[in-house]
């Protein structure tokens, strides 16, 4: 899918084809919310999700890794 027709479906139609078609990269946290970091397609896509509340708040996508800055302290490159 392109990330024009993606940007244009519902939060939870973006979470449910980012779900079943991205790949999973790397989660954080902030404050009470679960954010991961998926490749779908020719971008990149955050699902924030409350796991307390199995809410998800917001779909977001990116076509830069600028969106990568906050998880480079949970990746690891080092063996």
């Amino acid at each position: 899918m392109l990330k024009d027709i993606f940007n244009l479906q519902t939060k939870e139609e973006k979470a449910v084809y980012t779900w079943e078609f991205g790949t999973f990269l790397v989660s954080r946290m902030y404050d009470s919310h679960a954010i991961n970091l998926y490749s779908v397609d020719d971008f990149f896509v955050e699902v924030w999700y409350t796991p307390e509340k199995k809410m998800v708040h917001n779909v977001e996508s990116y076509s830069s890794i600028e969106c990568f800055e906050p998880y480079l302290e949970e990746i690891s490159i080092c063996s």
